[in-house]
């Protein structure tokens, strides 16, 4: 039984700094805050720490003193198995890679405070209280009750009865994916909101939302909606999105591969007209920084690595910029997503997170677009990670909803996992709700997506084809041009959808506006 852990030259020069500036923390007490923070922040996911160097050395009962057996059972829990105790203390140990990556996290931690010891210390409680936060977000997934998600949205026109969508009924609909699409100015939005407000109300708030928005004014963002939905608003370029689209699940050599070559399809598919050449330049600049993190604390690379490793690669081939280092050097000085130095505010699920993103301020359509695009790509990795969602009474458990405005914008662009999301994850709890102009945005050479949108909402619109109106709505062809006829002619707010009830097929409603709901 070891009595003695020894860490790195590294590590050592770092906590003896803390220690230096932090009076009232000892060396002990740091190396306990390290364990702490990095076991919230990573979990059992942690890198082996590859520095064979030693230095300072931590008695073991200094450190963990009368509270060696609730450490114990703490790394049992995290890593799932009983652990003996050489893999418990040890210089060789669980112990000693989290400390080695908490004191860098702390250290880092202290930089951006600018060495202000009282900023430093309100970090650390924010944290802890983000650790609990987290924690509840658990066990609501796991152990949450599955609320019908009975939506009240429409006075039917017909016999001015309620039509309530059952929108996460497994018997009554093949999934929840739902389209809403009209002219500017004729009510789409309003009634989108009213849709998410009571999916947040008639879940308990355990169903959560990731909108993509594109044109919304600040205005829009109310207290009231806020209030009523908890979300969180980031408004691009000017905040940060605590994201990093690097995260893997595994960071072994196939993953890493893996992952560089969907991040240069990712890249490449957002209308930039990039090369062959430039796709692999990209990819194995991607493995580089990954390669580079090896026994890190943080195994993964953020945006700035990879744009500053590009630049090294291209001085050294001697090669002039083109597209893609513009694309990088965008993606770095504008900080979209959020640098290890912030690495305190990263995200630790979307699924787990309410949010709107506002796209409208970035300078470049291609740039909303890859944001949304490499959101997507996480999200979909997180729910492929998943178990299915739970089913209670016929109804299945959404965990979050993917909203995209103005999708006319982003349907053509052949995104992968926004496709493998609609046609595969219906069982993972997640539903995708689409608002754009026209039935005839669904319309893509290369992938059906009226095929896979059980919900269609329409609203005034025109310039109808009879494929768009007959495959979103269900409808038989013969009756097409009329349907299209009575489309272009609705009145703001009117609204047609699919019925099995209706003899035509479908039936006609009047939409009612998210502030009349929620005043």
């Amino acid at each position: 039984m070891a009595q003695k852990l020894f860490i790195s030259k590294s590590s050592s020069e770092k906590v003896d700094h803390l220690a230096a500036k932090i009076k009232y923390m000892d060396l002990a007490t740091l190396a306990r805050v390290a364990i702490g923070i990095s076991i919230q922040k990573h979990g059992k996911d942690l890198w082996d720490h590859q520095d064979g160097s030693r230095l300072k050395e931590f008695n073991r009962y200094s450190l963990l003193g009368d509270y060696e057996s609730f450490y114990k059972t703490l790394f049992d829990s995290v890593y799932e198995k009983k652990i003996d105790d050489d893999d418990f203390f040890s210089t060789q140990s669980y112990m000693r890679n989290h400390i080695e990556s908490g004191i860098t996290m702390l250290y880092d931690l202290y930089q951006s405070c600018n060495q202000d010891t009282n900023q430093f210390i309100a970090k650390l409680i924010d944290l802890s209280k983000q650790g609990l936060v987290s924690s509840q977000d658990s066990s609501v997934d796991d152990n949450s009750q599955v609320y019908p998600l009975i939506l009240e949205i429409w006075n039917n026109v017909y016999n001015n009865s309620i039509f309530p969508i059952h929108l996460n009924n497994i018997t009554m609909h093949g999934n929840s994916h739902l389209a809403i699409m009209g002219k500017p100015w004729v009510g789409k939005t309003q009634i989108l909101l009213n849709i998410l407000c009571q999916i947040r109300e008639k879940s308990n708030f355990t169903t959560n939302f990731i909108f993509f928005d594109y044109k919304w004014e600040d205005s829009i963002y109310t207290d009231k909606f806020l209030k009523y939905t908890q979300a969180e608003v980031y408004s691009l370029p000017k905040d940060k999105l605590p994201v990093n689209p690097f995260i893997l699940d595994d960071y072994d050599d196939v993953s890493i591969k893996m992952s560089a070559r969907e991040k240069a399809d990712s890249f490449s598919s957002i209308g930039r007209g990039f090369w062959p050449v430039q796709k692999w330049n990209l990819q194995d600049i991607i493995i580089d920084c990954y390669n580079q993190r090896k026994g890190n604390s943080i195994p993964f690379p953020d945006l700035n690595e990879i744009y500053n490793r590009l630049i090294d690669v291209y001085e050294e081939r001697k090669i002039k910029n083109d597209t893609l280092s513009e694309t990088l050097r965008w993606l770095s000085d504008f900080g979209l997503f959020q640098s290890h130095k912030d690495w305190w505010d990263l995200i630790d699920k979307l699924y787990k997170k309410t949010m709107i993103v506002w796209l409208n301020h970035l300078p470049a359509e291609w740039l909303r677009e890859l944001v949304a695009y490499l959101i997507i790509e996480k999200l979909y990795k997180e729910m492929k990670s998943l178990p299915e969602s739970k089913i209670e009474n016929d109804y299945r458990q959404i965990r979050t909803v993917l909203v995209i405005d103005e999708a006319h914008n982003y349907l053509s662009q052949k995104n992968i996992f926004l496709q493998k999301i609609i046609r595969e994850w219906r069982s993972k709890g997640i539903a995708v709700f689409f608002a754009s102009q026209s039935p005839s945005d669904y319309e893509q050479d290369d992938y059906n997506f009226k095929e896979n949108l059980e919900f269609s909402l329409v609203l005034w619109c025109n310039e109808l084809s009879p494929s768009s109106v007959t495959g979103l709505l269900w409808c038989p062809q013969n009756i097409w041009k009329d349907l299209a006829a009575k489309i272009s002619k609705l009145n703001p707010f009117e609204v047609i959808t699919k019925s099995k009830e209706a003899k035509e097929g479908y039936t006609l409603f009047q939409g009612e506006w998210y502030y009349k709901r929620y005043s």
